[in-house]
């Protein structure tokens, strides 16, 4: 069975965690999701037979190095400051790593020693960045597939708070 580690059980994680449970028993998956906030990471496992829930902190590197050790794969929901630790400790330990955040320089330095590890470090799978660069080239081949000529292209991401979640998240 495949060890999918997600680090990071806030906002930008529950479909994600759905999903990765929705689909173990199907990819013979076992899904630990690590948080500071372990009733938070348990809320989110929701008891799932394949799945389970762990105190995580990142500021502790025998409990980062354990879990991920223990990883087949490694999923980043941290924040991007985050993203250059996380990525170090997947190559000297070998395991693969998916993120949203960006990809930064730090990280650029490190592919090196990544590709000689055989190791994935595939960043900007989020929303933003992420499936607005999917949409964008589906589209771009499409129209070139098409015999279309493309003579300039922008893109704008971004989120606008709903309502209901204003005095959270204030414009």
């Amino acid at each position: 069975m495949k060890q999918v580690t997600v680090l990071g059980a806030g906002k930008s994680s529950p479909y994600l965690i759905a999903k990765l449970l929705e689909m173990a028993a199907e990819c013979d998956w076992f899904v630990t999701v690590g948080d500071l906030d372990l009733e938070l990471a348990a809320s989110r496992v929701n008891g799932h037979p394949r799945g389970a829930a762990v105190r995580f902190d990142i500021n502790d590197a025998q409990l980062r190095d354990a879990q991920i050790k223990g990883a087949d794969l490694v999923v980043n929901m941290l924040a991007p400051r985050f993203l250059d630790l996380i990525a170090w400790d997947c190559v000297q330990h070998g395991k693969h790593m998916v993120s949203v955040s960006y990809r930064d320089q730090a990280l650029r330095e490190l592919d090196a020693d990544a590709q000689r590890a055989g190791v994935l470090l595939l960043c900007e799978l989020g929303l933003d960045p992420g499936i607005d660069h999917m949409s964008a080239m589906r589209l771009i081949h499409r129209i070139k597939g098409e015999g279309g000529r493309i003579t300039s292209f922008c893109s704008y991401g971004s989120g606008i708070p709903s309502p209901a979640n204003a005095e959270e998240y204030p414009l």
